[in-house]
């Protein structure tokens, strides 16, 4: 009976250890790769994108899952099977690349992404890393105008002077600049302007780059190189104390830097607002008031007399912001800071954006970057949040949506936890590592069901053989 025992148990450790081997084998993780016949194409044009996989192993067999911007190209063929066609195409066949053909019907960037790969060897298969590549789409019946019409900074000035064919500047600003924000406005207004970079200066190097991209998808890059001075020079006191009118009193510190409030030019004109005396700290200057809202708008300039524009000031809290607004139905809402005491709803992350050629502070979702979420005051009422549409320029309060809310969290997460779930199901990968551990938890609950029986077996033995002895010695006491 141990004999046989000891035969079992070895050939069970035998087939968990194929098993286990089976299972860690699936794990093996090679690269798929997404090659263009051009990178970048006019609408109308076709594109021709294959798929193919780097592994160790021979491939016999491949599948994969591609997904594109159904907006920007139109499926066309391939040159094998494959099922979908709008945005996404499964595909699944012998060999180890697929090309599949595109036309270009909209100017923009296109990703392209390769998930769910798999290849196999014939014996079996194996998970490989999905991959993406961008592919540019420009439309030469749009206009190809990428030029700037204006650019500003909020803090010193632009070396050499703005011009819309110089494409890299060079700007000192002083140690106490804690931001930096850009203003740029394009020359066609169907261009799309995005700045990138930090809004927050560092002591030494920064950069910051205005990218311009045409309505036909060609694009222009305007480079501010930015140095953050450690401490202000001696030359430059001795200039501002030389200089007769470099400041003008009284003073007001914004974002670190000390600004001057001057008056404002009587030719500005700005709708709901009206030219008048204000007293600032014991100085009358003029100012634009709306008396409904109770808004003040100080023209500000800096130590060397330039103008930084319109700032919306709080006498309460003795602070100035950039003026920045949005115009819907006629209607002006200036936006303004959010206070550190008001939470975002859930969901929403800070980010810089250009509104009206104008850089200000907005909040974005992960799933819809064309919907800004700003903070800003309508009228005489208390500033609250608004959603902001970048494509059709309108406005609207913001009651909730686009994102879950604190009590839909849990529901939302049990579904996460559900499509992670389906999406181990649907992969044959998975599935072959979920069938392998659970024949090794198989084999040693047979292990232990056969050491049980045994051991059961013995006892029963034990107990037949006292049975017997004690039957012989009745027999010989008779």
């Amino acid at each position: 009976m141990k004999k046989l025992l000891k035969s079992v148990i070895s050939v069970c450790i035998v087939i968990a250890l194929l098993s286990a081997t089976f299972a860690i084998t699936a794990f093996a993780a090679d690269t798929s790769v997404i090659k263009l016949s051009s990178s970048k194409v006019n609408v109308g044009d076709t594109v021709k994108v294959t798929v193919s996989f780097n592994s160790e192993y021979e491939v016999v067999t491949s599948q994969a899952t591609l997904s594109y911007d159904s907006s920007v190209l139109k499926f066309v063929s391939s040159t094998d099977k494959y099922s979908g066609g709008s945005g996404t195409l499964k595909f699944a066949h012998v060999g180890n690349e697929q090309t599949f053909e595109f036309k270009a019907i909209k100017a923009g960037n296109c990703t392209l992404k390769t998930y769910d790969c798999m290849v196999s060897d014939g014996n079996a298969e194996y998970t490989v890393s999905g991959t993406s590549t961008t592919l540019s789409v420009v439309d030469k019946t749009l206009s190809s105008n990428a030029n700037l019409k204006s650019l500003t900074v909020s803090a010193g000035s632009l070396t050499p002077a703005f011009s819309k064919n110089v494409t890299t500047y060079n700007i000192t600003i002083g140690p106490d600049v804690k931001t930096l924000t850009v203003g740029a406005k394009p020359e066609d207004s169907d261009a799309k302007v995005d700045v990138e970079g930090s809004k927050t200066m560092k002591t030494g190097e920064n950069t910051r780059v205005v990218v311009v991209t045409a309505p036909n998808g060609t694009t222009k890059r305007y480079t501010l190189n930015i140095t953050k001075l450690e401490k202000e020079s001696v030359s430059s006191n001795n200039t501002s104390s030389s200089t007769e009118q470099p400041v003008i009193k009284p003073e007001l510190a914004v974002d670190g830097e000390m600004l001057y409030v001057a008056d404002v030019d009587k030719d500005t004109k700005v709708e709901g607002f009206t030219l008048g005396d204000y007293t600032f700290k014991g100085t009358v200057v003029k100012a634009l008031i709306n008396e409904q809202s109770g808004i003040t708008l100080l023209n500000l300039i800096d130590i060397n007399n330039f103008t930084r524009g319109l700032f919306v000031y709080d006498a309460t809290t003795d602070t100035a912001q950039k003026f920045e607004f949005v115009i819907n139905q006629a209607n002006m809402y200036i936006l303004v800071d959010k206070p550190e005491s008001i939470a975002l709803p859930l969901g929403f992350k800070e980010s810089v954006a250009q509104i009206d050629g104008a850089e200000t502070v907005v909040y974005i979702t992960e799933s819809n970057q064309e919907i800004y979420l700003v903070y800003a005051k309508f009228g005489d009422s208390e500033p609250d949040f608004y959603l902001y549409d970048t494509v059709e320029k309108t406005l609207q309060r913001y009651f909730g949506g686009l994102t879950t809310t604190q009590t839909q969290a849990p529901t939302q997460s049990a579904q996460d936890d559900k499509n992670a779930i389906d999406q181990i199901l649907e992969n044959k990968n998975y599935r072959f590592i979920l069938i392998g551990f659970a024949l090794v938890i198989g084999i040693v609950v047979l292990i232990l069901i056969i050491v049980i029986l045994v051991k059961s077996s013995k006892i029963d033995d034990d107990d037949d053989n006292d049975n017997e002895d004690s039957e012989s010695d009745e027999s010989l006491d008779l």
